[in-house]
């Protein structure tokens, strides 16, 4: 059996060979560097993987991370200017899991991180009811709700040319909220 790296790259030549090797040299030093808990999802039995990656090398991540992790959590921080970030936290929809509650902590701690801010476009305040979701905000963080709640994003700011998915906090403290909502209650079994 060749393995659809092997086949893709026999079919295309040794410069995609070049590239995929590139890329999974990246995905070795972003699996190094990455974060890595356990979480207690709602709905699952036994505690799930969950790993964080702060500014990925391999542009490939999500697609060989899914290969060797199906089953996990998924979380990328994107550095962004002004000091704003681009945060995506998943999980493979087809595996069963689903990250409810997590937009509406995300949400609840990007405001308070707004606090004594002029809000940006996108995140002003609007009459309750009447934003985005039913909430009182243009754009919160995305729930996930269209999508069975396997997938969590930044809130969409800025208008027109500048419109972009942006937050204001730090993967660090997107960190604490994943381990914080999701914390493991038990103990967990040595590996």
């Amino acid at each position: 059996i060749v393995a659809l790296d092997d086949a893709v790259a026999a079919a295309a030549g040794g410069e995609l060979r070049g590239r995929l090797d590139q890329a999974a040299r990246g995905f070795a030093a972003d699996m190094a560097a990455a974060a890595w808990g356990r979480v207690a999802l709602p709905g699952v039995a036994d505690p799930v993987t969950v790993a964080h990656f702060v500014d990925p090398a391999c542009p490939l991540l999500k697609h060989f991370f899914r290969r060797d992790h199906g089953d996990a959590v998924l979380a990328v921080s994107w550095t962004l200017a002004g000091g704003e970030w681009r945060h995506v936290i998943s999980v493979q929809a087809e595996c069963g899991l689903a990250l409810p509650g997590l937009g509406a902590a995300l949400e609840q701690a990007e405001r308070k991180a707004e606090e004594g801010r002029t809000l940006r476009p996108g995140r002003e305040r609007v009459q309750a009811g009447s934003g985005r979701f039913g909430g009182d905000v243009v754009s919160p963080w995305y729930d996930g709700r269209g999508h069975d709640f396997t997938i969590v994003d930044s809130p969409s700011v800025g208008a027109g040319e500048t419109a972009r998915c942006a937050s204001l906090l730090s993967p660090a403290r997107v960190w604490d909220v994943i381990t914080s909502l999701y914390a493991v209650d038990k103990e967990l079994p040595t590996p």
